[in-house]
């Protein structure tokens, strides 16, 4: 009797396909992609976290990088790992000019998300300068020009930021938003300290005394004399 082998689980496909996505084999993913596994896929498995994304990047698999990202991979898709673009400076062996190559292809096949790539990338730059971790290649031709579009695209995103304030700041001004903020607060403020005026006086004020009602006075108890004659 033929044994019917038994069917691959979900979580080893997603395995392979990371480990294919990791070696740059397209053929291979797109045989995973045709079986229903998609680009954002999660593997999760003895302590070990990635996507097919973050495997292209952690391989330095910059065809595979721009494959996925065209199947609909996210590379802002948030796990318990970061986010997939993280990885190209996270923990990896390749040099920075080759890692600032990865970033390039990320915010050109996604400019949507240049402003949060350039964000971090400097900062990570920034960081990793400090603890003296950067090698030479950070100071290549290639790197220097892939660093200084970043932080024109920060600098774009910060001004934006500044306009945005200004405005807002004109339009309270002109709608005189500020100047009734401040009435209402100066009025208020009127408001509590006249209550507790009131509440002091009050405090100090003597308790009312109680007057007798003049109609409510004493009767008159009749007397009667030895001679019999009635005094009222």
């Amino acid at each position: 009797m033929r044994k019917v082998a038994p069917k691959e689980s979900e979580e080893n496909k997603k395995r392979r396909l990371c480990f294919a996505a990791r070696a740059g084999e397209i053929e291979v993913v797109k045989q995973f992609f045709a079986e229903g596994l998609n680009a954002n896929c999660i593997f999760e498995g003895n302590g070990y976290v990635t996507t097919p994304l973050e495997s292209a990047i952690g391989g330095n698999q910059e065809e595979m990088m721009r494959f996925l990202i065209d199947q609909g991979a996210d590379p802002s898709l948030e796990f318990s790992g970061g986010k997939s673009y993280h990885a190209c400076f996270g923990v990896s062996k390749w040099p920075y000019e080759k890692r600032l190559s990865m970033i390039e292809i990320l915010y050109t096949k996604k400019p949507e998300m240049a402003e949060e790539i350039a964000t971090y990338i400097l900062g990570r730059i920034s960081y990793l300068g400090r603890e003296g971790q950067l090698d030479e290649t950070i100071n290549s031709d290639k790197s220097q020009a892939i660093i200084a579009e970043l932080e024109q695209v920060n600098q774009s995103r910060l001004k934006r930021e500044e306009d945005i304030k200004d405005l807002e700041k004109q339009t309270r001004e002109t709608l005189g938003l500020d100047k009734v903020s401040e009435r209402r607060k100066s009025s208020d403020e009127t408001k509590s300290g006249s209550s507790a005026e009131e509440a002091d006086i009050n405090h100090k004020m003597p308790s009312s005394k109680v007057r007798p009602n003049s109609s409510q006075s004493s009767q008159m108890v009749p007397v009667v004399t030895n001679s019999g004659c009635l005094i009222s």
